[in-house]
């Protein structure tokens, strides 16, 4: 079986940087000549390593709100969300996603910086097996157990971090046990400074690297299957 440890390389960080910057994403509104938009309270970074730009952003909410928007500069996305319709399950796809990656997931339990990285997509998967036995996308479809996914989102992120660095991957500082780091922590698509994106490119490469996994999707299926 594949496991995480047979997948560690030595990470070999690009010297290229990516600075974002924050444009609004689309949301929809009534409104007449003169209305101010409403501001935006739902952010955050899609990235594999390298920014995700001009994907599709979909928070699909317990209240059966749907709100739409597209990644920018940095892989940064901002959606307006009625606050009394989260929780919201979050899914990326098409733009710059690499082949073998159709869409990434994550999980917003209100307001604020909620990212959407191979990070909170691992995470979520295993959370989504264990308490619905779907796979993300049979979840997204029609998104079930909202609240038991945000309370046990402390946990998802435990079981990650746990895997990783059993199997020597460096873990951010901030990411510390009982936090959701990997889903709420504001980072920067730039791994020559942020650890983050340094753990994320370590994951590429690694993937890459194996020998024996064809893509992302294939270490998600086997880490969900318990490799």
């Amino acid at each position: 079986d594949m496991n995480l440890r047979t997948l560690r390389l030595g990470l070999a960080i690009p010297a290229a940087i990516v600075t974002g910057a924050l444009l609004t994403a689309c949301g929809s509104d009534s409104s007449s000549s003169g209305t101010t938009a409403p501001t935006p309270n739902l952010t955050g970074t899609a990235a594999t390593g390298a920014p995700v730009v001009g994907a599709s952003v979909s928070a699909k909410c317990q209240n059966s709100t749907t709100v739409t928007g597209t990644t920018q500069t940095g892989g940064i996305f901002s959606l307006t969300v009625p606050s009394a319709d989260f929780p919201c399950a979050l899914q990326i796809s098409g733009g710059n996603l690499p082949a073998g990656t159709p869409a990434l997931y994550s999980f917003a339990t209100g307001s604020g910086n909620f990212n959407v990285t191979p990070l909170s997509d691992l995470a979520l998967a295993m959370q989504v097996n264990t308490l619905a036995g779907l796979t993300l996308s049979q979840w997204f479809a029609s998104p079930s157990n909202m609240s038991g996914i945000a309370s046990a989102l402390a946990t998802a992120s435990d079981t990650l971090r746990t895997a990783l660095a059993t199997a020597g991957y460096t873990i951010p500082a901030t990411w510390g046990a009982g936090s959701t780091a990997p889903f709420t922590t504001t980072f920067t698509a730039n791994p020559a400074s942020d650890p983050f994106d340094q753990l994320l490119e370590a994951l590429a490469d690694a993937i890459a690297g194996s020998g024996t996994l064809a893509d992302y999707a294939a270490l998600r299926d086997a880490l969900v299957a318990g490799g």
